[in-house]
C-alpha cells in the first residue's frame, strides 16, 4: 500500500480489544517522539502476524510494529538490534517497546538521509 492511502482507510483491525490498546499505547508516546497519530498507515507487510505501519512524527517519520505477543516474541529481535547497533551497524533504533502487549515504536532509518 503506498503512502498516499489517506490514513483512515488504511489502517483497519478486526480485534476491537487490540484496537483499543494500540490506540491507548499510542498516545502515551506519541508526545515524547511528537508523533501524529492521524497519519498512521501501512508500512509494509510479511508474512507473519506482525504489522508494520509508519507515522510521521517530529523531524520525520516512525515505524511502529504490532506483534501479538501471543503469535510473535519480539524479544530476539530487541536484542539482536542491540547487538548490531554496539557492533556499530546502522539497525532501527527501538524507540518504545510494550513487551505485554506486542507494540513497538522504531525509528525509520529508511525515511531519513
Amino acid at each position: 500500500m503506498s503512502d498516499s492511502v489517506p490514513p483512515s482507510e488504511a489502517v483497519t483491525r478486526t480485534d476491537a480489544r487490540r484496537e483499543a490498546a494500540f490506540h491507548q499505547w499510542l498516545a502515551r508516546v506519541a508526545p515524547a517522539h511528537g508523533l501524529q497519530p492521524a497519519t498512521l498507515r501501512p508500512a509494509s507487510a510479511d508474512a507473519s502476524f506482525r504489522r508494520y505501519l509508519r507515522v510521521d512524527g517530529a523531524g520525520g517519520s516512525f515505524i511502529v510494529m504490532d506483534a501479538p505477543p501471543e503469535r510473535e516474541d519480539c524479544a530476539p529481535f530487541v536484542k539482536v538490534a542491540a547487538l548490531m547497533a554496539d557492533a556499530g551497524l546502522l539497525v532501527p533504533k527501538v524507540l518504545d517497546w510494550d513487551a505485554p502487549q506486542g507494540f513497538m515504536l522504531l525509528d525509520d532509518r529508511a525515511a531519513r538521509p
